[in-house]
Formats: structure tokens, sequence, C-alpha cells
């Protein structure tokens, strides 16, 4: 039996890992596990909470990652039987958003066409004329492109999509002092989804409103410490997971075959 539990540990532990899931939960009970029926009745995971667990149904659909009141809810991969795969942060079984943007905005230029965004493929905006610069009064000209930007005076740095010579759609804003903001911008702010690496080594992925954390997010420190939560206009409000709750079933986590 202890063979069987070590096995079934470092089993978790490799496709957690590669499911880039961080470690702050405990194993979920029985995980990994798989569906056995083919009715809605039991499927295994309803009483895992607060935990990270594995579960494949027969279709060959799989779930790697955090369970809350028997959802994915946090950190998670799911993988189809199709091999399309949506890896982000879950809240009540629903997928709220990926964990990274591919391919990272930094890489993009003028003779980029396309970009990856989920699992569909959409098209870029086209180069914007006199990109790079550090002319700020060439890029307020800028329109539906992509470009980059240097602020001369600050080391700053954007590159990504412009629209009536602001930030605007996906980009990446590198600060000289190495903090580095990929994500969503409007009308020249952080708006949307983040993925932040600050040049301490810390990392912050969640939400901005009008360029402050704001929503459900994660701060990694650079010492492995995590804070995982709910922000509010730059203010960390309170820790996810207060105290438990239960949450009505959606019919659609049981599927029926």
């Amino acid at each position: 039996m202890r063979k069987l539990s070590t096995t079934l540990c470092l089993t978790l532990a490799v496709l957690l890992g590669s499911a880039g899931v961080s470690f702050a939960l405990p194993e979920c009970e029985g995980s990994p596990s798989s569906q056995t029926r083919n009715d809605m009745v039991s499927q295994g995971f309803e009483n895992w909470d607060e935990c990270i667990g594995v579960f494949t149904w027969k279709t060959g659909d799989k779930y790697i990652g955090e369970w809350e009141d028997g959802e994915f809810h946090g950190e998670g991969k799911f993988i189809s039987s199709s091999g399309e795969v949506e890896e982000g942060i879950w809240e009540n079984h629903e997928f709220q958003y990926a964990q990274k943007i591919s391919p990272t905005i930094t890489a993009l230029n003028a003779s980029d066409s396309t970009r990856k965004l989920g699992n569909k493929i959409v098209p870029l905006s086209p180069g914007c004329p006199d990109s790079p610069t550090d002319d700020s009064d060439i890029a307020r000209e800028w329109d539906s492109c992509v470009g980059t930007l240097t602020f001369a005076k600050s080391g700053n740095k954007y590159v990504g999509e412009f629209r009536n010579g602001k930030f605007n759609g996906q980009g990446a804003f590198t600060f000289a002092n190495s903090n580095k903001y990929v994500g969503e911008f409007k009308d020249g702010k952080r708006n949307g989804h983040f993925t932040v690496t600050y040049g301490s080594g810390d990392k912050y992925l969640g939400g901005f409103r009008n360029n402050k954390k704001h929503g459900h997010s994660i701060y990694t420190y650079a010492n492995g410490q995590v804070k995982e939560g709910i922000w509010e206009n730059g203010k960390f409000l309170r820790a996810k997971k207060i105290s438990p709750r239960k949450i009505v079933r959606k019919p659609s986590l049981f599927v029926v075959y």
C-alpha cells in the first residue's frame, strides 16, 4: 500500500509539474481518479475541496489542477480528447483566463500577421509605420497596428498593439527597472488580465483595472511565498479561501455518455 501511494504521488507530481500548477494545496483524496459510471450520480470528485487532483473522463478528457467544492477552481489544465488545452485560472468550473499569452508579445514585429489567443489563431494588426521609434509624436499617429515605442528619458518600452495613438490590445510594457507587464491594454492603461514579472523576482498573475490590480489574482514572491485572493483598486482585500462554501452543482459538470 505504501509503495502504491508513493507511485500515485509521483505520478501526480509529474502531471502537475507539466501543467505549471503550484503545490500550495494538498493532493485530493483518491487522486488520480477516472470516470467509472455512465450516469451523473457519482463521478468520484464530488468531495474534492481545496486540493489538487487529476480526473479523467471516459471520453479521454482530463483535468489537472485545483478543486474546490467538487469543481475546477484555481490554477488548472483541461486537456480534451481531441488534444485542445485550456490552461490557466478556473472559477466554479468555468475557465476565466489563460496564464500565458502566446507567442510572447515582446517577440512581435512588423512581419507577424497572426497571434495565438487561447486555442485560436487570430489576425494581428499590421506593423506601425516608422516603428520602432523613440518619438512619442510619431506613435500618437499610430492606429490599428503593432509597434515599438521606447521612451527616451525613462528607458521604458512598449511593444504591442496601438489604436488611436494609444496602447490598445495585447502588449508588453517593460520599465527600465525590469518590471514587465504583459497583457491587455485599453486606452493606454492596463485593463484586463496580465502576467507581471518584477525585477525582484516576484510575479503577479491576474487582473488590472485602470492600471491597478483588480479581481482574483495570484502574487508569488521570489522566495516562493504565494498570496492568492481578491484585489480591488490595487488593494489586497482577502484571501481566496475565507471559509468553506457550497456551490450549487452545474449539470454541465457531470458528463453523461
